[in-house]
């Protein structure tokens, strides 16, 4: 014990020169050498505790401000830090590279940072993705919006723990549901991305996406309705085959809920207006139990009093084929019964 407030007391002793030398050997132009500076700021900042962060970071950040190689440098080293104490340096680095509007500099900063942020993401998802997509709903500069783009995705991908996705589709979903048009098409927008970069489980809010997804594709706001569609093609995709089937039932009550049947839904209407749909029905009627393919029978006919004829006409053949081979196999007679719904229809009108 004497020995150990002994190595604290000499740590003390020299702390400021201890410090700057630290804080030169992470802007050093060698990975080996920003890596091993890393990691004695870690050790630095168990015996001086916050000290050691407030004389290393904001240098950091200052050094970022200055264009060229300092900059990327003192990134490199930020990133080297907060692979070994993010904790406690993420919170400290937030207020600064998310101070609205946020610079083209700054996202690719957040975009790289996140990346080893780990699970003190968690605890700051709503800041950081709030006041990102607050930057890139107000940007008009193309380039900066790019960037805030990157830097979102790469949030997204970055998201891996259960805490982390739950807190994430809660507010995606969230989101999506807002009152604002703006933030319902980038609620959908986002969760379509996520869809796109990262693979984590998410099989307990597919219910969810379905009821909001598709009640989007008839909103009577086109960019929302186009977001929409564009995510539910995305999620569809996502989904192993086999896994299909059991969202059929979810899926053919959020069409029979949707519009009023004989009014056309836009985003049903849309040329390929179904396609993001069909794959589900399909995977009900030819592998779903008793209930999944009367329900997805049944979900044909809701989509045909809702869709206009020249964009159901596209999947008829499709749609109709599985449902007329059941008509030849031992069924029960409800499901018997929910195929003439949809078939009938479709035969006078061709």
């Amino acid at each position: 014990m004497c020995r150990v407030a002994a190595s604290k007391d000499a740590v003390e002793d020299h702390q400021d020169a201890i410090i700057s030398a630290v804080r030169s050997a992470l802007v050093d132009s060698n990975a080996t050498v920003r890596s091993a500076a890393a990691r004695t700021f870690d050790v630095m900042q168990q015996y001086l505790g916050a000290k050691a962060i407030d004389q290393t970071i904001p240098t950091l950040l200052e050094a970022m401000r200055d264009p060229g190689e300092t900059s990327e440098t003192a990134l490199k080293a930020l990133q080297e830090v907060m692979s070994v104490r993010a904790n406690t340096v993420f919170p400290v680095l937030i207020p600064t590279l998310t101070a609205q509007p946020i610079t083209a500099f700054n996202a690719r900063a957040l975009g790289a940072l996140v990346k080893v942020a780990g699970s003190a993401l968690n605890r700051r998802l709503d800041s950081v993705l709030g006041a990102l997509v607050k930057s890139l709903e107000k940007e008009t500069n193309e380039e900066v919006k790019g960037e805030i783009q990157s830097a979102i995705e790469s949030l997204l991908e970055s998201v891996s723990e259960e805490e982390g996705i739950h807190q994430l589709q809660m507010l995606l979903i969230s989101w999506a549901k807002d009152k604002n048009p703006t933030r319902r098409a980038t609620g959908c927008n986002l969760f379509g991305t996520f869809c796109q970069v990262n693979s984590s489980d998410t099989s307990d809010y597919r219910v969810d996406w379905i009821r909001i997804l598709v009640s989007s594709l008839d909103d009577s706001v086109e960019e929302v309705v186009t977001a929409a569609w564009e995510a539910m093609d995305i999620f569809t995709k996502s989904i192993e085959k086999d896994e299909l089937d059991v969202l059929v039932v979810p899926l053919r009550r959020a069409i029979e809920g949707t519009g009023s049947p004989g009014k056309t839904v836009p985003g049903f209407s849309r040329p390929k207006g179904l396609q993001p749909i069909v794959p589900i029905i399909l995977a009900g009627v030819l592998s779903g139990t008793q209930e999944q393919k009367e329900q997805a029978t049944l979900a044909i006919g809701d989509l045909a009093q809702r869709t206009s004829e020249q964009a159901i006409k596209v999947y008829i053949i499709q749609l109709t084929g599985p449902l007329i081979r059941i008509l030849t196999v031992p069924v029960s007679p409800q499901i018997k019964s929910a195929v003439y719904v949809p078939l009938l229809p479709s035969i006078y009108s061709s």
